[in-house]
């Protein structure tokens, strides 16, 4: 996570909006995307830093070749004040018969969250004005993961969302 940071800049007033993200992560597990998947998660939308985003209508679905693989719908780093509503998250990472015999360590969900924060980036007074994380008429059905994962220090909103996961993951 240190290096993450060091070598990222951050995304200030991002906004991803009503997009079709789909058939993505179809690349060959090597050892390099091993590794890199124990800490970032890959997939239809994959962010490092964040402040001030929005994530909003987006159909993200069909990413990645097989569950054995981790995958995530939407995966963000590090953030402050990211709203993630109304996106329609489904059949990221398709489950086979071979799962649980041969899934690989590394991150896995439909939306996981590293770290939401209110004093990340902006400092102590960002927490009286700004919320960690919202989360708002998501639809996520995950085939192995977790629907939703997210850590968080500051005020999270959560309200009117559907989870479902199919099968459990593996860190």
């Amino acid at each position: 996570p240190r290096d993450l940071v060091a070598t990222c800049n951050v995304l200030t007033d991002l906004q991803i909006r009503g997009n079709r993200l789909h058939h993505n992560l179809l690349a060959v597990f090597g050892d390099q995307l091993r590794r890199a998947a124990r800490s970032i998660g890959q997939g239809g939308i994959s962010l490092a830093l964040v402040e001030s985003g929005v994530i909003a209508d987006n159909l993200i679905h069909d990413n990645g070749t097989r569950a054995v693989n981790p995958t995530c719908g939407i995966f963000a780093g590090y953030v402050e004040d990211l709203e993630i509503r109304g996106n329609r998250i489904h059949g990221n990472g398709p489950l086979d018969d071979h799962y649980s015999a041969d899934r690989l360590q590394g991150l896995r969900g439909g939306i996981y969250v590293r770290l939401a924060g209110a004093f990340l980036m902006g400092g102590a007074a960002d927490a009286y004005q700004k919320p960690a994380l919202r989360l708002a008429d998501n639809v996520v059905d995950q085939p192995a993961g977790r629907a939703l994962t997210a850590f968080a220090f500051g005020p999270v909103a959560c309200d009117s969302n559907r989870f479902n996961s199919e099968r459990e993951g593996r860190l």
